[in-house]
């Protein structure tokens, strides 16, 4: 008889992490996603989670996935106003960047946020676009390697000093070699705070 062989290197996101229909949402998560504008079609198109219990308690969970789906971390927003808003995947060095499973082959135009939430609402403003997510106001190498693939890369990160910082660093990195451009937000407004008419 053959052997079951399992792939131990795998990526696996915790135990507590719950992947229900919409429907089957519990109300406050529902209600918070709601106030963030994300909608149930995201909720299914992003595979969005949540975690009633565990390390990420109270959290929607925005999964990172490769180009080929597979699970590769996570980026959980707090639904309760915890000081800590976002909790990354511990102790995992993933290179791969929220959104980077819809790309696709085409290497047009990238929409860069700081966090999942605001690429979400670029999406539902301008389509399904190629958006991604620093998960954080940080450029790291491979972020920078992966986003200099594209053509023309649009920075949509908060209009405070650590949107200024990290839109100084893309643009250095990537001026000579890349179209690099910074939407201009109100002082105190994230993508996420912007209707969709204000962001197209």
């Amino acid at each position: 008889c053959g052997a079951l062989i399992l792939d131990t290197n795998r990526y696996r996101l915790p135990a507590e992490v719950e992947f229900d229909p919409w429907a089957k949402w519990p109300s406050s998560f529902r209600a918070y996603a709601r106030s963030r504008g994300i909608s149930e079609e995201q909720v299914i198109r992003w595979r969005i989670g949540y975690a009633v219990g565990g390390r990420l308690a109270n959290r929607i969970v925005f999964v990172k996935r490769d180009t080929e789906g597979n699970d590769a971390g996570y980026s959980a927003r707090s639904c309760v106003g915890d000081r800590k808003r976002y909790l990354e995947a511990d102790g995992t060095a993933s290179t791969v960047l929220f959104g980077e499973e819809h790309w696709g082959t085409h290497r047009g135009i990238l929409y860069v946020t700081e966090g999942a939430i605001n690429a979400l609402a670029v999406e539902r403003a301008l389509g399904n676009v190629a958006v991604a997510t620093l998960s954080g106001s940080t450029i790291r190498p491979f972020t920078a390697a992966k986003i200099a693939g594209f053509r023309r890369i649009v920075l949509m990160v908060d209009p405070d000093k650590a949107g200024d910082r990290v839109a100084d660093e893309i643009g250095v990195l990537m001026a000579r070699h890349r179209e690099v451009v910074r939407a201009a937000f109100p002082v105190g407004k994230d993508a996420a705070d912007l209707s969709i008419d204000e962001l197209r």
